[in-house]
């Protein structure tokens, strides 16, 4: 029985050693608290950022430190009130967002600091949103900080075939040429199939030995890129294919956001984010060792095709692309399987929507 004891103070107190060893490695930025799923919560549009939040997580950059503000954005808090600044508002997804990038380089952070201090520049983009929730969060949220300009930040990637009939989550649908909102408001819980990593458990969120050793053992899926298959997978990143269906419901979402903003009183512009492989030779160098570009993407280019109808139905824009291959003797994009922007392309991005949002001035909003 004695023994027993002393074995059972003995884990104690390694167990203890273990777990102040494993904090100070997180206080001093070695290791991550959180796993990306457990930054996101649920919310009536389908899901947003926890709100309030200061914890670091892991990422292809090491470990990223995420704060969010009071409104559930990784950014810092802003009033809805109005100064007398300039106010732009950023609606987009994973590229806004930037879990791979300190908060310090992202481009709505930079600029913001290429403005000088007189204009407040807030984000809210998320992981996953694409026109659907973009809508939703423009309506539901950013409106009430009346903003003289409103960017939207397009990805050509997956933004005009994504807005799919969630069985769960609230989406629009195209009745009679009219959009009709299904699903809204959303009251269950967090359910992203985008994010492919388990959430904590309530005592890995208070013991880090804990989360260190359900981090570790814990099964985690697999990633889409393993799903799908090296060629499939960055075919599918760097060449979807939208449906007639597909561009129908995205051109009415776009028209019918750009009609509420200016309808608001404030101006509109979209910003179109280019894929990893119209940037980055190497990259398509290397996927062409193995793999074909699809027909169709041979044909038109997805940007020639939007711009098309967005010159059609007069909704200003900018095409990062021209930009970004100005640019690309630097690395752009992050290596391996992320398609994301570097710390250099969230600089490039910057400047160029500096550049046009500076030729935007209107008039302030009270």
């Amino acid at each position: 029985m004695k023994i027993l004891l002393k074995l059972i103070v003995l884990v104690v107190w390694i167990a203890l050693i273990l777990e102040v060893m494993l904090r100070l490695m997180v206080y001093t930025g070695h290791l991550p608290e959180r796993v990306p799923a457990d930054i996101f919560a649920p919310h009536p549009i389908g899901w947003f950022l926890e709100p309030g939040q200061d914890v670091t997580i892991a990422s292809q950059n090491g470990v990223i430190r995420i704060q969010t503000n009071s409104a559930g954005f990784r950014d810092q808090e802003y009033p809805l009130s109005r100064n007398n600044k300039r106010r732009l508002l950023i609606l987009g997804d994973s590229y806004t967002l930037a879990l791979e990038t300190p908060q310090g380089n992202v481009f709505h952070v930079q600029l913001e600091k290429l403005f000088g201090g007189n204009t407040e520049v807030i984000s809210m983009g998320v992981s996953g949103y694409e026109l659907v929730q973009d809508m939703l969060v423009y309506q539901k949220i950013g409106a009430a900080y009346h903003p003289d300009l409103v960017i939207l930040m397009l990805y050509i990637g997956n933004d005009l075939t994504g807005n799919q009939h969630w069985k769960h989550l609230p989406y629009y649908a195209l009745q009679n040429n009219e959009l009709v909102l299904h699903n809204y408001p959303y009251t269950g819980e967090f359910n992203l199939p985008l994010v492919t990593t388990q959430r904590s458990t309530f005592l890995m969120r208070h013991s880090m030995l804990a989360f260190t050793l359900g981090t570790i053992f814990r099964r985690q899926p697999h990633a889409e890129s393993d799903d799908l298959g090296y060629c499939d997978y960055w075919t599918s990143v760097n060449y979807p294919n939208p449906t007639v269906e597909e561009w129908e419901l995205s051109e009415a979402l776009l028209m019918a956001l750009r009609d509420e903003v200016e309808a608001n009183g404030s101006q509109f512009l979209v910003v179109i984010i280019p894929t990893e492989f119209q940037v980055e030779a190497d990259d398509l160098n290397e996927f062409l060792k193995t793999c074909t570009i699809p027909d169709y993407a041979l044909e038109q280019t997805l940007q020639e095709q939007l711009i098309a109808r967005l010159e059609t139905q007069r909704i200003p824009y900018l095409d990062l692309l021209p930009v970004f291959l100005q640019n690309r003797n630097a690395r752009l994009y992050l290596p391996d399987v992320d398609i994301h922007w570097s710390a250099e392309g969230h600089r490039v991005a910057a400047g160029a929507i500096y550049r046009m949002s500076g030729e935007k001035q209107g008039k302030t909003v009270k």
